[in-house]
């Protein structure tokens, strides 16, 4: 009955009447390109098609009609692949070791503990706008309040609150496609000149009802609708022929069905005081004080369970099995977890084991 009544919901906030579009006015004033990256978080590459995404496979097979596209095909997201790394290496072009973030979270020596924009230790392409072309305005509209807040102290020009949206996702408190897309034609009416937005929807729903549910199909077509109406704004605004339009995904979907409780696992075997953060497919281990005798013990334990695909020590064994992952930093922890297919790691969050994809 819930998932009946979220369906109903969504479905009905589908419906809205969009709001007003870019301003006729805003394509008169200058000459400078128009740039837009947008992040559709947790879009599976392979779901993009004809039936399920029709603007944007029109983009990825160049038929688009009045645009020139191209696709980048061998792109892949950083390691670990989530959300707030993978849009930390976006805005900076470099990885967790450089930027600061490598995880969802950071280990500071005594915990786990949420991102903030200190942690971001690494030029912006709002910083290098800054301080190479001061006379761009730039603008941030993003729909998740916590990378609203790793790049709050970054020096755009404008930027929309995702807190303050009318319209937000029940429990999640996301706001919906529609808002932040609306926030971002807002900016650009305004005179914005580098826009970078992220949408929810689909990641949000990918974790609810897994990457092929129901739930995520429709915020998949939502998405896609939404990029039309951005398109289709910058065309009748006279904006679209000097626009250049990124769509960009941070990290991917999996189903997996399967629970694997890391805090017993660990207990199971004798291992007590370390810490987990657990984010699906992998995992984070750090205990304070741990040596790396001890990590590599526990690590070794670890790997006798089934559901264990891979756990390496940070301080050399992870950068040795895994040189591009660029990951071995004392900020990601001790031990590196991974799991084998369809496998979720969770900790005790209730939302990781109601949670069918990752």
């Amino acid at each position: 009955m819930r998932r009946a009544v979220l369906t109903s919901f969504v479905l009905l906030l589908m419906g809205l009447a969009p709001a007003p579009d870019v301003s006729p006015a805003r394509a008169v004033e200058g000459g400078e390109p128009l740039v837009v990256l947008w992040v559709v978080d947790g879009l599976e590459p392979s779901t993009v098609s004809a039936a399920t995404m029709p603007t944007l496979a029109s983009l990825v097979d160049g038929a688009f009609g009045d645009a020139s596209t191209h696709t980048w095909r061998n792109t892949r997201g950083v390691m670990i692949s989530e959300t707030y790394p993978n849009h930390a290496a976006m805005m900076t072009g470099v990885d967790g070791t450089v930027n600061g973030i490598p995880g969802n979270t950071i280990w500071d020596g005594s915990r786990f503990r949420d991102l903030g924009p200190e942690d971001l230790t690494a030029e912006t392409l709002f910083d290098a706008v800054e301080q190479n072309r001061p006379e761009i305005h730039t603008a941030i509209a993003v729909g998740d309040p916590s990378i609203d807040e790793l790049f709050s102290a970054e020096p755009y020009d404008s930027r929309w609150d995702p807190r303050r949206a009318q319209l937000t996702l029940p429990i999640a408190g996301y706001p919906l496609d529609e808002e932040v897309v609306s926030a971002a034609l807002a900016q650009i009416s305004s005179g914005a000149d580098l826009v970078f937005m992220n949408t929810q929807m689909v990641d949000t729903f990918g974790h609810f009802s897994g990457p092929t549910g129901s739930l995520t199909r429709l915020a998949i077509r939502e998405a896609d609708r939404q990029i039309g109406r951005m398109i289709e704004a910058l065309r009748n605004s006279g904006l679209w022929a000097r626009t250049f339009l990124f769509v960009v995904s941070d990290h991917g979907m999996e189903t997996t069905p399967d629970k694997f409780l890391l805090p017993l696992a660990l207990l199971l075997q004798g291992d007590t005081g370390w810490q987990v953060d657990a984010h699906g497919g992998t995992a984070l281990l750090a205990k304070p004080g741990a040596t790396p005798e001890e990590s590599a013990a526990v690590a070794e334990r670890l790997l006798r369970w089934r559901s264990v695909a891979e756990a390496l020590p940070t301080g050399g064994p992870l950068e040795a099995a895994h040189p591009d992952w660029k990951l071995d930093d004392q900020r990601a922890g001790h031990i590196v977890v991974t799991a084998k297919p369809r496998m979720h790691l969770v900790g005790f969050d209730i939302l990781d084991w109601l949670a069918t994809g990752t």
